[in-house]
């Protein structure tokens, strides 16, 4: 059994004299809430060994799992800035309060058996009976099975004479897991409405009450599928070792909300629909370099593949006209391509350019590329990116001399775009034509492009405004390479013997001491604040802070 509890309060206030929302008052609010998390599973597991031959590991159980919290808010007005949320009583209002409670349960029976046959052999399989109180009595519980085989072909007999192999296993799973995470209530929700129904003999019915969402019991558990090859080895008297796996999963029935038939009572309801896939390669290398008596240096390396396409959309999707129907990359992002900027005389704007708006046939405009070269720029001139890296990467050393040990580990991303967000914001021209200046420019305003002090500026113009451009699909302006190359950490750490200080007298076995640099630095081409953080094409907001670079020493005394 484990219990995890969770208890926070907030409070909030403006003074009366701070301008914010358009008024001078005081204003402010406090909130408690608190969540309770419950576990519990009983097991009882079996292993024994038959003949000699089959190596029998099983495990059965059942668990109930509790999410449970209660919370409350009171937003108040015009309260005296000296006693502010020590005496509500004292505010003159309005006040506004809001309470909630929430519980949510899952339950599950399961059942795992491995078999390892003759030490070459592996199967395990698995069985969940899992339920949860969010859906409907029919729906609750769902069966999700798993199966894994592997063979050890290093312990074949025709493999012993390779002195160069120490292990070579070869393994697959398949195995299906459910989530039950939709984000709102398949129950009708009853909430306060204070309507008044008049009828005809002019008698009036107060209604407190009234059903804001209907009820769903057609909805069922989101599943996901998951298929997997793998390889592990070993070889060089365990001098390099590693793995290789390559996996697919079906995301089936998601949860999601979708739009209602018309005339209906509520615009949208909860569906299951939809299908995706994520596939995907991963490589993982160890290698001891070198190992002398005082000597030692090894090495990691990760690389790593994935994809994400859509199957089937969610129940009435509205596909753009330039969208793929099918295999479309999740993370796609359409765009029109920028291939310069038009100038003051507008001898550089090609004749594609004037098939749109007069606005963007200004100075100071994208000029748009016209892909298929038909003379205008409509839908077919649209690229598509998927957004998501080609390949992810890491890279560590260890190296160790006497007392002296030293780690370095790095990281990045290859084959990636992503959206300067900073550049954008600090010197959109879309910000100058409006009056909005940023608050605390960067140097990036000085690569505008303007007719008289920087004819040569690679970004757009004042004349960057709102145009709508067929189908409304952006321009590709902000958009950069962003691979890289991180060093996440070096580390440096001396191993002092302690039992030979005499003064210590044994009581402290070892001490080591160690300096740390977190993010020293990344070598990039990304101009943004950080190659790393969120900009895809559906996330562009400025609210992610970029790595921060730490120093730190200390010392770990073992008693």
């Amino acid at each position: 059994y484990g219990v995890n509890k969770e208890n926070g309060k907030r409070s909030a206030y403006i003074p009366k004299d701070v301008y914010w929302g358009l008024v001078r008052k005081s204003r402010g609010s406090l909130g408690y809430n608190e969540r309770q998390y419950e576990t519990m599973e009983g097991t009882l597991s079996f292993r024994h060994k038959f003949w000699n031959i089959i190596d029998v590991n099983a495990v059965a159980g059942i668990g109930r799992y509790l999410d449970k919290g209660t919370g409350m808010t009171v937003s108040y007005q015009n309260a005296n800035d000296m006693i502010n949320d020590s005496n509500l009583a004292a505010a003159d209002g309005p006040f506004s309060p809001t309470s909630y409670k929430y519980e949510n349960e899952k339950r599950s029976q399961f059942l795992r058996a491995s078999f390892d046959i003759l030490d070459r052999y592996v199967l395990t399989a698995t069985l969940r009976r899992d339920g949860t109180d969010k859906f409907f009595p029919d729906k609750k519980y769902s069966l999700f099975p798993s199966a894994s085989v592997a063979w050890k072909l290093s312990n074949e007999s025709f493999m012993q004479n390779l002195s160069w192999l120490n292990l070579l296993k070869v393994r697959a799973s398949y195995g299906m897991t459910g989530s039950d995470n939709l984000g709102t209530s398949l129950y009708g929700i009853v909430g306060i409405s204070r309507e008044d129904i008049k009828f005809s003999n002019s008698s009036v019915t107060y209604v407190p009450y009234a059903l804001q969402s209907a009820n769903y019991s057609d909805v069922t558990w989101q599943k996901t599928t998951m298929k997997n090859i793998g390889l592990d080895f070993s070889i060089l008297k365990d001098r390099i070792w590693g793995s290789l796996d390559v996996f697919r999963n079906d995301v089936t029935n998601l949860l999601d909300t979708a739009p209602t038939s018309l005339l209906n009572m509520y615009g949208y309801r909860p569906v299951n629909g939809g299908h995706y896939k994520r596939t995907g390669v991963e490589l993982s290398l160890n290698t001891l370099n070198i190992q002398t008596p005082n000597f030692k240096w090894t090495s990691s390396l990760a690389l790593s593949h994935y994809n994400a396409c859509w199957i089937e959309r969610m129940p009435n999707f509205d596909y753009k006209k330039y969208q793929k129907r099918e295999n479309e990359p999740m993370n796609a992002y359409y765009y029109y391509k920028m291939v310069g900027v038009i100038n003051e005389d507008r001898s550089n704007m090609p004749d594609s350019q004037r098939s749109l708006p007069r606005e963007a046939q200004l100075p100071g405009y994208p000029i748009i590329d016209d892909r298929n070269g038909d003379g205008k720029i409509d839908i077919n001139d649209i690229y598509m990116d998927n957004t998501l890296p080609k390949v992810y990467y890491g890279f560590g050393n260890t190296f160790a001399y006497k007392k002296f040990d030293l780690d370095i580990y790095m990281y990045g991303q290859l084959g990636v775009k992503k959206f300067n967000s900073t550049h954008s914001s600090n010197c959109s021209a879309a910000n100058l034509a409006s009056g909005i200046l940023a608050a605390n420019p960067t140097d990036y305003a000085y690569s505008i492009w303007n007719s008289q002090t920087n004819p040569n500026g690679e970004v757009p113009g004042i004349a960057y405004k709102s145009v709508t451009l067929p189908e409304n699909a952006p321009i590709n302006a902000f958009w950069e390479k962003a691979s890289f190359l991180r060093v996440r950490n070096i580390t440096l750490g001396y191993n002092w013997d302690a039992r030979k200080l005499a003064f210590l007298k044994g009581n402290v076995q070892n001490i080591r001491l160690f300096v740390d640099f977190q993010n020293p630095f990344t070598l990039t081409k990304f101009e943004g604040d950080d190659p790393e953080i969120e900009t895809s094409a559906g996330n562009l907001g400025h609210g992610q802070y970029p790595q921060l670079r730490v120093y730190s020493f200390g010392a770990k005394i073992s008693f």
